[in-house]
């Protein structure tokens, strides 16, 4: 299964979010830069089921679909 980690670019604001796609096969994908995290977070939906992001420079959190990993939690409301 393909994992899509969503980042900010750097530690100001406004914050631009890039996805990294690590594919099983050991090769990965890296996605055009977007302006909000809402963004990124659907282009990673379109390729994987599993994907973790963070908003800040905080904790990563459950964006996916399905079964959640036990060390992620979902993102604050």
């Amino acid at each position: 299964m393909i994992k899509a980690y969503v980042a900010p670019h750097g530690e100001e604001e406004p914050y631009h979010y890039s996805v990294f796609a690590d594919h099983p096969d050991g090769g990965y994908e890296l996605s055009p830069e977007f302006e909000s995290l809402s963004e990124a977070i659907t282009w990673a939906l379109e390729r994987t089921d599993f994907v973790i992001a963070r908003q800040s420079t905080g904790p990563y959190y459950w964006y996916g679909r399905g079964r959640m990993p036990p060390d992620i939690e979902l993102p604050p409301k």
